[in-house]
């Protein structure tokens, strides 16, 4: 339901006595205006063909009080509707009823955009204008004889039930009458200035509405961005992983394992490097730092033999089983029994995958097998 219309028989209720006189003498003379004030804004709200000259004389056939109602029609129409050639009582009623309805039609579209639920401060501009038009005007009371006439329910059954606003209509139009429009823009916040106001807040709402969206989005974008980035070093490393892994299948296919070969030719170089005290020279030295150049290579792309250090005994359970192959030694008969080790061959993996199981055997078995030679 729109909100204006309750506000504004509220506003009516609340307010309604400001705007009649309060002394004796000047509520007597308003009481006998009043009944002059109604006739002449039905004949204005409901106008016809009929030159308002015409329609005046039909209206208030009474001598006396056709001039009072003469004067009041020309001060209304002096305020709003003189016609260019400046006769207005030739112009037809309906001319007058056209443009006072309008008016009023205007105003009702222009409240209940404004002051609804939601604020249109646009409509509330345009009412503001329709306000300053009518502020201090004796024509304020026509325009709410024809807001009665021209709104449709809902909104005429509130004026209806509104006591104030059908005292303001049963006074007349009050010379207190003309601050009306004005007390009541004050009162609904509808002013120039806060209108200003308003629209300057709601702008720094909405740029920083659109400041905190617009953080949110990059942070959402910053966040995809970090994740895409984890998901390509993933991938680059699992691609990488498995050509790795296929490059050592490949190589270890072979009748002779390359990469068993080259662990071993350079432990031999290593060795008789170590062994002759001029050190290596020529091919040999060349073939030594070529073999720890790829060797180091395939390691920093994934590519390693396990365990790093041959030569130092390992401690074997069953569950190694499947990263070693145990070739010689007292087999495993219960969970969590352990055997002591030495490397025969060194095993290759990538990324925890195994190519080749590293050879081993127990080293108790080495020691029984010499002593069965002796």
């Amino acid at each position: 339901m729109n909100t204006a219309w309750p506000r504004f028989a509220e506003f009516c209720d609340r307010h309604s006595r400001d705007f009649i006189p309060r002394s004796s003498g000047k509520r007597a003379q308003a009481q006998e205006d009043s009944r002059l004030h109604r006739r002449c804004a039905d004949l204005l709200v409901h106008g016809d063909e009929e030159p308002l000259g015409v329609a005046l004389h039909r209206a208030f056939p009474d001598e006396q009080e056709r001039p009072r109602a003469l004067a009041f029609l020309r001060a209304c129409l002096e305020d709003r509707w003189r016609p260019r050639g400046g006769r207005p009582l030739e112009q037809a009623s309906s001319v007058v009823s056209t443009r006072l309805r309008g008016d009023a039609t205007r105003l009702a579209d222009f409240l209940e955009r404004g002051l609804g639920e939601q604020r249109d401060l646009v409509a509330l501009d345009a009412l503001a204008d329709i306000f300053q038009r009518y502020q201090g005007s004796r024509s304020t009371y026509l325009m709410l004889c024809a807001l009665h006439a021209v709104l449709p329910e809902p909104g005429k059954g509130f004026l209806d039930r509104s006591t104030g606003f059908a005292d303001l209509l049963a006074w007349g139009a009050t010379p207190f009458l003309r601050d009306f429009w004005f007390r009541f823009q004050r009162q609904m916040g509808a002013t120039r200035v806060a209108i200003k106001t308003e629209a300057a807040q709601n702008l720094a709402r909405e740029l920083s509405e659109t400041e905190d969206s617009l953080r949110m989005e990059l942070e959402q974008v910053r966040a995809r961005l970090a994740a895409t980035e984890t998901e390509l070093a993933r991938l680059r490393e699992e691609s990488q992983a498995a050509a790795m892994l296929a490059l050592g299948i490949r190589l270890q296919e072979r009748p002779n394992p390359v990469l068993d070969q080259m662990v071993e030719t350079l432990e031999r170089l290593q060795e008789r490097a170590e062994n002759d005290g001029f050190g290596l020279t020529g091919d040999l030295l060349s073939a030594l730092i070529i073999l720890e150049e790829v060797l180091e290579g395939l390691r920093s792309l994934g590519l390693q033999h396990f365990p790093q250090d041959l030569a130092q005994p390992l401690v074997l359970t069953e569950k190694d089983l499947s990263r070693y192959q145990y070739t010689r030694g007292t087999p495993f008969r219960a969970p969590g029994e352990s055997r002591r080790v030495r490397c025969l061959k060194p095993g290759w993996e990538v990324a925890g995958r195994v190519i080749t199981p590293a050879r081993v055997e127990e080293i108790e078995a080495i020691a029984d097998g010499i002593k069965e030679e002796r």
